[in-house]
């Protein structure tokens, strides 16, 4: 807790703390929480990254659909063919990552 007159940095000024009983003290160290603050920083960033990932599959999926080729079934099947290998190896690559990280 800060003493009644003590000097506190805050930003390039500094400024001097007077309290007036208990009420003030409490109220003082709740304005100044800078966790909270960064915790309500990174949610409205998360909140950003979200909505404009969504809004950009709303745009791209019906280009795509109207713009893209159609895929036979062959190249269907060898994409397909490739798909069980290749999610073993990020399976094994994930778990070694989380063993020796």
């Amino acid at each position: 807790m800060l003493a009644q007159g003590k000097s506190v940095p805050y930003g390039s000024k500094i400024l001097k703390v007077e309290f007036y009983g208990k009420q003030n003290e409490d109220r003082w160290n709740h304005s100044c929480n800078c966790a909270d603050r960064k915790k309500r920083y990174q949610m409205t960033m998360l909140v950003m990254i979200i909505a404009i990932l969504f809004a950009s599959l709303f745009i791209l999926i019906p280009l795509l659909e109207k713009y893209g080729k159609e895929r036979s079934d062959e190249d269907l099947q060898k994409i397909t063919r490739w798909m069980a290998p290749l999610m073993v190896i990020l399976i094994i690559a994930m778990a070694l990552r989380f063993f020796t990280g």
